[in-house]
């Protein structure tokens, strides 16, 4: 009989660890089908050549499917690009493996062409591969080619072929069962584990990338599944998870739903959980609703406090949104970052001010400052950058702006008309405020997300910190225990803040 084993690898190593969420639930979809899915997991692997080799080496395998999930880091102050690494990885199991390789995840899903092109993979699935890859399978196993996929991309001769995109049900109870990657791991390595209550984005910022890598059309999860899921991974001992959506509360009927079905199973008793917000729809009623389910901190996309930027950054929130969305979860006792892009079309250092003007007055938790917008083919903002070429003519532009027409590699926007020392005036207008997580380029480690951050790794691993990462941050900064389940609610307290800074050889707080 023909093989059936797939092999699934993710190949990011950056710490602190992220779990590859959509393998699990890719992984479920398959079983479902028919498939064995086997996991190769780098993260867990000091030497990855020969896990690679022990993983798929004389081995009859039907495909080998890896997980591109960014480009890069995202942050103007590194510019750090992920890609090589995946061309290595690939170019190595050509050497060990027949098998046909393909890429999936958002990275592919914005370029697929130049990432073929640039990682010599033989397809590529953009947007979900649970509604594509059984049905590629079966063409693998037929010879019929990648003609009639879904979602499926590949380079013929010269020339790029792909095919219409169809997007994933996600209502399949089978989604719940979370068994290919090792959960527990993640959750004692990274503090956190995540699980998804819907899929898709409606919005369309002039950055956005969501609509593009998850689908413009919402798809919910039954809210009965998503609790019964939680409560597996509680009942594996994980208290930290993050609701892994482009946005919560929207639709802000279906988080409500969610959050009920997870206080009717008691899940508060069990777990603490974050998800990431608009601030647009997120009242009381709806932030009483998360705490009373375990909800401990939101992520709020924010973006600016300045009512004129919203607008051409295409929200649909507004300042007054802001401030009622950070009240209402003060009031409920959860805990708020606050995330600000700052350099977008149209800013001005009075925009500037009065986004920070709003932060001081809304008073979140944290603040996390984007210096400079990561520039997506197929975006708004994309596309309106790529109407002028080459790259390098464009005033507003920073990174690579040479030869990188497909914005494969970093591109940031930052408006022109801000002039120099921007940077230095931002750090003036924070005033030395602990809330503030601003990337400044003389300050690389500062940020907590990407980017080996000693300090936050060795908090997970050797002090016992869980949540989500800017959480971790604020218990550092101001010298609150580790999360808990035991009455933990979060409190800025009156301690003195700590600093926290970066030694040349190792993570040093002071």
């Amino acid at each position: 009989m023909a093989s059936r084993t797939v092999v699934l690898i993710n190949p990011d190593r950056e710490k602190p660890l992220i779990a590859p969420l959509g393998l699990d639930y890719l992984a479920a979809t398959l079983r479902h089908a028919g498939y064995e899915p086997e996991l190769l997991d780098l993260a867990f692997e000091s030497d990855w050549y020969a896990a690679t080799n022990q993983a798929v080496s004389k081995r009859d395998l039907l495909a080998v499917l890896i997980l591109i999930r960014h480009l890069d880091d995202g942050l103007y102050n590194s510019q750090t690009f992920f890609l090589p690494k995946s061309r290595t990885l690939i170019e190595y199991l050509r050497s060990k493996t027949k098998a046909p390789i393909g890429v999936i995840g958002g990275a592919y899903s914005l370029v697929p062409e130049a990432i073929l092109r640039f990682c010599r993979a033989d397809f590529g699935i953009a947007n979900d591969p649970e509604a594509a890859l059984p049905t590629l399978l079966e063409a693998i196993e037929s010879g019929d080619g990648y003609v009639g996929v879904p979602n499926v991309g590949w380079i013929e001769g010269k020339a790029f072929r792909r095919n219409p995109i169809k997007t994933a049900r996600v209502d399949g109870e089978w989604l719940a069962e979370r068994r290919l990657i090792d959960n527990v791991r993640y959750f004692n390595e990274s503090g956190v584990t995540r699980f998804e209550t819907k899929r898709g984005c409606a919005h369309n910022e002039v950055y956005s990338t969501d609509p593009i890598t998850r689908g413009n059309s919402v798809r919910l999860r039954p809210a009965e599944h998503v609790a019964e899921e939680v409560e597996r991974l509680a009942t594996r001992g994980i208290y930290s998870l993050y609701a892994d959506d482009t946005r919560f509360n929207d639709p802000r009927e279906h988080a409500l739903e969610v959050c009920r079905a997870m206080a009717e199973r008691k899940l508060r008793d069990r777990v603490r959980w974050y998800a990431t917000c608009t601030p647009k729809g997120l009242d009381a009623e709806l932030a009483e609703a998360m705490e009373a389910a375990g909800c401990q901190g939101v992520e709020l996309y924010t973006d600016s406090g300045d009512a004129d930027q919203l607008r051409r950054m295409k929200h649909t929130h507004t300042p007054e949104d802001i401030l009622t969305a950070i009240e209402s979860c003060r009031r409920y006792g959860i805990v708020v970052i606050s995330e600000v892009q700052i350099g977008g079309p149209g800013e001005s250092r009075k925009s500037i001010e009065r986004t920070l003007g709003l932060m001081k007055a809304s008073g979140p938790d944290m603040i996390n400052i984007h210096y400079g917008l990561r520039v997506y083919p197929n975006t708004p903002l994309g596309n309106a950058v790529q109407t002028v070429t080459p790259l390098r003519n464009n005033f507003h532009l920073r990174g690579a702006i040479y030869n990188n027409e497909s914005l494969l590699r970093p591109v940031f926007y930052i408006e022109s008309l801000l002039g120099r020392g921007v940077e230095e005036f931002i750090e003036e207008l924070i005033d030395h405020d602990p809330r503030y997580l601003f990337a400044f380029r003389k300050e690389v480690d500062k940020t907590y997300n990407y980017n080996d951050p000693t300090i936050l790794t060795e908090a997970i691993l050797h002090e016992g910190h869980r949540g989500a990462h800017w959480d971790i941050w604020r218990r550092l900064i101001y010298r609150l225990p580790p999360l808990s389940l035991n009455g933990d609610r979060p409190s800025r307290g009156k301690r003195r803040p700590r600093r926290v800074v970066q030694s040349a050889e190792a993570g040093v707080a002071v």
